[in-house]
């Protein structure tokens, strides 16, 4: 996979939807992969992708934590400054505080619902895989 220079940071959002394509596509082919085809091409390493997979998931748990607690303490933020306008009754400033609070917290309300519902799909595409491997193991038929 193709992963751009983190240089400034990770683009968390372009890295798992660049991520996702690639863990999907590697599903597909191994939903596609008759036996023989397995036998005389090769196959995609199950174990390696599974193993793959957690980690990243495993990163993307810790990510997802982060920017909930980012986001909880943007919230609180924004209830203190409103909390201030009230004490204050619409002070210019406050008020200019108000929206960017508003604003921040919004933006990190968003990020996190991505985050959030991408890690719970990644979940769900781990099942599958581990789902896939208990069909290929020894003495089952695929």
């Amino acid at each position: 996979m193709n992963i751009p220079s983190a240089r400034f940071g990770v683009k968390l959002i372009r890295f798992m939807k660049a991520y996702e394509a690639n863990l999907l596509s590697q599903m597909r082919q191994l939903d596609d992969e008759s036996p023989a085809s397995v036998a005389s091409q090769g196959s995609i390493d199950l174990a390696a992708l599974i193993a793959r997979h957690q980690d990243v998931l495993i990163w993307m748990r810790h990510e997802r934590l982060v920017h909930l607690i980012v986001t909880c303490l943007s919230a609180v933020f924004l209830m203190f400054v409103a909390g201030l306008d009230f004490i204050f009754k619409g002070h210019p400033g406050l008020l200019i505080l108000l929206a960017i609070a508003m604003i921040l917290t919004l933006a990190y309300l968003i990020h996190y619902f991505q985050i959030e519902n991408t890690v719970q799909r990644w979940h769900l595409y781990h099942l599958e895989l581990l789902d896939h491997q208990r069909q290929q193991a020894p003495g089952k038929k695929p």
